[in-house]
């Protein structure tokens, strides 16, 4: 039997720290970590009223909902689809989005008026719902009535009809969905936000009862909507360079190709770009000390990239958009 070998409880301590301290720089160093809130005047619902042939829209309120109703000073059918809003921060430099996931807290569930029960939607031929979806939407800087078919496929607001379930239950928590290609869609065309529609793929069971969904929005001190986005770094950005090197590219932002000069100490250079998901999509190899090349890239989406020109001694990186 081999003697274990007991060390000190204070060498024991300073090693386990010393783990602690390497991982957390080692992830540091390699991803961020960003949470954006959403936008609270662009939290909202649009209420249509059947029998009036009406619109409102309710922003900057504390909930958003939807489902539908029976009711109000003139009694009329009516149903709602619920908006939210989130910004996009720019992209940090030489880091690509890894992940996004979206988090929407369930406030109130409403089923034939019943406060707790998830909706039951009494319409038949059809088997009930239980299905609260996401439609990826473009709504712009105000929610105003002309929103209320964002989200319907062939509306110029809509990007994605139906991208998944965000409640299929009557749990109050937060709802999680896995947004990435949603987001780096947004990321890709450019824009600076990134919004949905939320609602039930039947509008109403033509009941006098209530049915629907409430969620806190923007505009609540807490449980606020959010996303939570993941950054992962593409590489090292310089590396054991001198006043010889460098690399150019030009113009930037290009829509369609794109000059890459470069200058270094070595020969045998590789070129690389990367989109935004850290996919390599253009590589050279073996490249002389210095030389220009022209990218083409039409059969690409617009987006951010990043060129890489490295040898086994020095290694550079720049990024660039494509804008088509």
């Amino acid at each position: 039997m081999k003697e274990r070998i007991k060390l000190p409880r204070k060498i024991i301590l300073i090693l386990f720290l010393f783990s602690l301290f390497t991982i957390n720089y080692s992830l540091s160093a390699e991803t961020i970590i960003d949470t954006v809130y959403s936008t609270p005047e662009l939290d909202g619902s649009i209420s249509y009223a059947y029998d009036l042939n009406q619109y409102w829209v309710s922003t900057v309120p504390t909930v958003f909902s939807c489902g539908d109703g029976w009711g109000g000073l003139e009694i009329t059918y009516w149903w709602q689809r619920g908006y939210v809003s989130f910004p996009l921060p720019e992209i940090p430099a030489e880091f690509y989005l890894q992940s996004a996931y979206i988090y929407i807290y369930q406030h109130t569930a409403f089923g034939n008026e019943e406060i707790g029960v998830f909706p039951i939607w009494d319409v038949y031929p059809q088997p009930d719902t239980t299905e609260c979806i996401l439609d990826h939407i473009d709504y712009g800087y105000s929610l105003d009535i002309g929103d209320w078919t964002a989200g319907n496929p062939g509306d110029p607001q809509t990007l994605h009809t139906n991208i998944g379930i965000i409640s299929d239950n009557a749990i109050y928590e937060y709802k999680i969905m896995d947004i990435t290609g949603y987001v780096l869609g947004d990321y890709n065309y450019g824009r600076d936000k990134t919004q949905y529609r939320i609602r039930f793929w039947i509008n109403t069971d033509w009941d006098v009862w209530r049915d629907g969904l409430t969620f806190i929005s923007g505009d609540w001190t807490e449980n606020r909507p959010y996303i939570r986005l993941v950054y992962a770094n593409v590489g090292v950005i310089e590396e054991n360079l001198s006043s010889n090197n460098f690399l150019n590219t030009y113009p930037n932002p290009f829509n369609s190709e794109v000059n890459i000069e470069y200058s270094m100490n070595y020969s045998s250079n590789n070129l690389e770009i990367y989109n935004i998901k850290g996919q390599k999509v253009y590589s050279q190899r073996n490249l002389p000390q210095y030389g220009s090349i022209v990218w083409h890239c039409v059969e690409q989406n617009s987006g951010l990239y990043f060129v890489k020109i490295f040898n086994k001694n020095e290694k550079l990186m720049r990024k660039i958009t494509f804008l088509k």
